[in-house]
């Protein structure tokens, strides 16, 4: 039980902090939050490369294939 409540709390808590963080930088500079969104996703691309690594073989699959 406690562990849903956790769950649930997590969203309550960001749908309070992305909207604040958020128009905190648009305050500082209309293009902020853009530049924050883009390093964000710099960073996850980059986790993403780094973990590809670590994962088995039978995870990993080639690249998709077009169907015709």
């Amino acid at each position: 039980m406690l562990g849903l409540a956790t769950f649930q709390y997590s969203f309550a808590v960001s749908s309070i902090i992305a909207p604040a963080f958020f128009a905190t930088l648009f305050e500082l500079l209309p293009a902020a939050p853009w530049i924050a969104l883009g390093l964000l996703n710099a960073a996850s691309v980059a986790g993403v490369l780094l973990l590809e690594r670590r994962l088995p073989a039978r995870a990993l699959r080639g690249p998709a294939s077009s169907v015709t």
